[in-house]
């Protein structure tokens, strides 16, 4: 550090973290200039000046004779260790989830996911509004793998592991003994096995040998691997899965309801194989009509504690990413005899409601069921047939345009009733046959695929409230697993309204959640449309709390149901075919699992589910990635959606590919962030980059190993 390029305030902020880094030991004005190489030009006079605005604000203390020493000793907390590759470590707290940031150079070697006790630091140490901390001690290692590619040439006896994402900086070493195998080059899963604090790169062991780098395949099986998530099915369970038989005894069926009369139907995406849920239509004769929601009866085949379900239970959910499907259960089962193909009986659990003309329902029944789908429908197919074309059998037409009608009747009172109204876009790509994209473009939802929404949903939270009130009350020892969706922290609502009010939308905060819902769906009407629509629902939904799984109901808020469960999609949700389990025990007078082992096996549903959407995540950044990658030096028109005081991130209009652009090669000014307004602002001539603002950029680079591509201003 230099007198001539050092402001005070930063002088400051060197002058306390020399003296936590030496926290016994005391210094004179001319020791520390000396030490942070001040002492030319006005650099004592600064020393000076700091010292005593820390003696003021008790950050230090005066021990006679002009010197100092360090005034700290921070609370202590347990917390999770979350790492970044580029140095930006955070950890939350275990107590209160508060998350702190942690400089690189305080982590004690800590890696991602590593339970560790944190101190906290002076405020003068963080410049945002989360508190600093400090790693002190490490008290139990994660049990993480990373996925990287292996540096080895022929004949060396130590290879290095460069690893990929973003939650570790440091190659990794790996001994000749535990190499695997492995060749140089080859995309790798490694354990670190030891990384004492004296040493700069941690130890490893590789456990598995990916493939080449180059291979779509290796590709998806990284990312997968690097979320700690299957990427291969046992081959033992899917030959158990080969030797289940086909059909119903004739003593399952009479045990049944026999629905095969009834015109029923799918309607599921075009590339879909696993045909959870299927719809019937009935008009009845007092003139409200029977409609059907029959799900595939998954636990007819999967039972408690058997291979199939151990496996299912470890995975918790199917996996979906860019190009393939990892699913939770055997292809026989998920894509053949649990699947409600069309022509076909399949055993099913069924809700039945009648409705009458206002789509109010006047009745149920839930029933285990025998059920043969007419037709197979995508929902382009489904959405023609609602606008008045295409040609399926006149009586599937008829049941799909009356269905539709019934549905959106359904879905305007729901959210008149508070629910929350989403509308967010969704990524797709055409890829070639490497797995290779050639295109990528946004699908938004329709009425047909609304059509499905509103009739899962009143399942859903039909049988939660049916459970909760015929079979919990007066049974203290019985639980059942909801899905549940807290209030938004009102903290975080406050800095929402404010963040809106800033881009000219009002978000009115008074009242009871139910207005608060009102108010944010008239906000998310008022952008509707727009250019900033996306972005801007994404800002939304970050203030929103996570939906999880568990045994403690408080209602779902975002959709604004008191009661509310997963019934519908058994085949990819482990937590459906808990409540078939439970649902079915409860209507027989039967008992399992105790409440501790039911929310116990929430937790887990719930911790795999952000997993899976994490990788899901990444595959379409990878995708994104390599769909840019041959368009170098190309411009495009995008938005800005976020800004960070590294950069701020756009996206491309056309094609919704999200790049960044580096605060570095912003070269006509020196530019500072302003976290409070969200921008970053030139000092010296005030050009203003903001969120939702327009700019032309130019695509400079790719990074396969980060997931990321870097812009510049046109």
């Amino acid at each position: 550090m230099r007198s001539k390029n050092a402001t005070y305030s930063t002088i400051k902020d060197a002058v306390l973290k020399h003296l936590y880094s030496n926290p016994t030991k005391t210094f004179n004005p001319k020791q520390l200039a000396s030490n942070l190489r001040l002492n030319v030009g006005n650099g004592r006079i600064f020393i000076q000046q700091a010292l005593n605005e820390l003696r003021k604000e008790e950050s230090i203390n005066a021990i006679g004779n002009h010197r100092y020493r360090l005034n700290y000793k921070g609370d202590r907390y347990d917390a999770i260790f979350i790492a970044r590759a580029n140095g930006r470590h955070t950890a939350k707290a275990v107590e209160n989830d508060e998350i702190f940031l942690i400089d690189n150079r305080d982590t004690r070697n800590a890696l991602n996911g590593d339970r560790v006790r944190i101190e906290v630091l002076p405020k003068t140490f963080s410049h945002s509004n989360n508190r600093a901390a400090r790693v002190v001690e490490i008290l139990e290692r994660a049990q993480g793998n990373y996925v990287g590619v292996l540096q080895k040439p022929l004949g060396a006896k130590v290879g290095f592991v460069i690893p990929e994402g973003n939650k570790i900086q440091n190659d990794i070493f790996i001994p000749d003994k535990h190499t695997n195998d492995a060749k140089d080059g080859d995309m790798v899963l490694v354990r670190v096995i030891e990384w004492r604090q004296e040493d700069k790169n941690p130890v490893g062991e590789i456990i598995d040998v990916l493939g080449r780098p180059e291979d779509n395949d290796t590709q998806m099986h990284a990312i997968l691997a690097e979320f700690g998530l299957p990427y291969k099915y046992p081959e033992e369970l899917e030959q158990l899965a080969n030797e289940l038989p086909e059909g119903l005894s004739e003593k399952e069926h009479s045990t049944r309801e026999d629905l095969r009369h009834l015109t029923t139907f799918t309607i599921d995406p075009i590339d879909a194989k696993d045909f959870d849920d299927a719809i019937s239509y009935e008009r009845l004769e007092n003139g409200n009509v029977s409609v059907g929601v029959h799900i595939a009866d998954v636990s007819f085949y999967v039972k408690p504690g058997d291979p199939i379900d151990i496996e299912a239970q470890k995975r918790a959910t199917s996996i979906y990413l860019v190009d393939r499907t990892i699913p939770m259960l055997p292809e026989r089962l998920c894509n053949d005899l649990c699947s409600l193909k069309p022509n076909v009986d399949r055993p099913a659990y069924s809700v039945i409601f009648e409705l009458n003309d206002k789509a109010e329902v006047v009745n149920y029944k839930i029933a285990k069921s025998i059920i043969h789908s007419d037709a197979r429908l995508t929902y382009e197919q489904a959405y023609e047939i609602i606008k008045g074309e295409g040609d399926p059998a006149e009586e599937v037409r008829q049941s799909i345009i009356h269905l539709s009608e019934i549905a959106q009747k359904i879905r305007s009172r729901r959210f008149e009733a508070g629910a929350i109204n989403f509308e967010r876009q969704e990524i797709k790509f055409i890829l070639d046959d490497q797995g290779k994209p050639t295109d990528v473009y946004t699908k938004e939802s329709n009425e047909a695929h609304q059509l499905i929404e509103e009739f899962m949903l009143l399942a859903n939270r039909t049988i939660a409230q049916h459970v909760t009130e015929k079979h919990l009350k007066g049974h203290p020892k019985r639980a059942f697993i909801y899905r549940i969706h807290d209030l938004p922290n009102e903290a975080k609502l406050q800095d929402l309204s404010k963040f809106m009010m800033k881009l000219k939308y009002v978000l009115k905060l008074d009242g009871n959640k139910e207005h608060i819902s009102k108010a944010l769906n008239e906000m998310l009407v008022a952008f509707r449309g727009k250019p900033e629509q996306n972005m801007l629902e994404t800002i939304v939904l970050r203030t929103m709390s996570k939906a999880i799984y568990t045994t403690d109901n408080i209602g779902h808020y975002g959709l604004g149901f008191p009661f509310y469960t997963h019934f519908t999609s058994p085949i990819r949700r482990y937590p459906d075919v808990l409540v078939h389990r439970y649902l079915w025990a409860y209507e027989h007078e039967q008992e399992l699992d105790s409440p501790g082992i039911l929310e116990s096996q929430a937790r887990h549903c719930s911790d795999q589910e952000q997993l899976a959407s994490q990788a899901e995540r990444a595959s379409i950044k990878l995708k994104q990635v390599e769909y840019m990658s041959d368009k170098i030096g190309e411009r495009f028109e995008g938005m800005i959606i976020s800004v960070t005081d590294f950069g701020f991130f756009v996206e491309i209009k056309s094609n919704g590919c999200e790049g960044l652009v580096p605060i570095h090669s912003l070269t006509d000014d020196f530019y500072v962030y302003d976290e409070k307004n969200f921008c970053l602002i030139g000092r010296q001539y005030g050009r203003v980059f903001k969120l939702g603002d327009s700019v032309e950029i130019e695509v400079d680079r790719v990074n396969f190993e980060r997931k990321q591509i870097d812009f510049i201003l046109c």
